[in-house]
């Protein structure tokens, strides 16, 4: 199953959503997220959003089929079950690592390497050899999660979060100007007042 690349409204939208998870699971202290794609679609935040000083808490990619999650992971990044809407569980001592729930398509997406090399893997091709297979399209900006979504879910989640997190509610436009979240659209707008 192909997940769609993460310029896609759908993984903006479940970006937004587990970004304000993982705001809340950091209890205000860094975040190390894996590398690759979990990065390029959670580190620029994270680095704008969270404190630097304190030591980080660690984000792993965790759910069926993929290693069991090292015990001393603070935040685990799982998927809901496509069917049940259940969020996966770990079982043994990460059990009580907080949750992020993530799309099965997009934890997928996460979990697994990027469709296309940026160059291709021995170089670059001899002069007059076309490509059967071109890279799939870059936006030319960085990923920037679902404001809606975002406050939403941040809202919801941040009740007993503290100042720091209401502070984050409240700068929500300043980020938006920054690029990292989206401005709401027209429809958006509507639909939101």
């Amino acid at each position: 199953m192909n997940a769609p690349w993460p310029w896609s409204p759908r993984w903006e939208a479940a970006a937004g959503q587990a970004l304000a998870h993982l705001l809340v699971a950091s209890q205000g202290r860094p975040v190390t997220v894996p590398g690759g794609l979990t990065e390029k679609v959670f580190r620029q935040a994270l680095d704008t959003l969270l404190p630097t000083g304190p030591p980080p808490r660690r984000a792993v990619l965790a759910g069926p089929g993929r290693p069991a999650p090292d015990p001393d992971a603070d935040i685990l990044l799982v998927p809901v079950h496509p069917q049940t809407g259940e969020t996966w569980t770990p079982a043994g001592p990460a059990a009580s690592a907080y949750r992020v729930p993530l799309p099965w398509g997009v934890w997928l997406g996460l979990g697994s390497p990027e469709p296309h090399p940026p160059v291709p893997a021995s170089g670059v091709l001899p002069e007059g050899v076309l490509r059967d297979d071109p890279p799939v399209p870059r936006s030319p900006r960085l990923f920037r999660s679902d404001r809606g979504v975002f406050r939403h879910t941040l809202v919801r989640l941040s009740a007993g979060g503290g100042p720091w997190l209401r502070e984050i509610l409240e700068n929500i436009p300043q980020y938006v100007r920054a690029g990292l979240l989206q401005p709401l659209s027209l429809q958006g707008r509507r639909a939101t007042g």
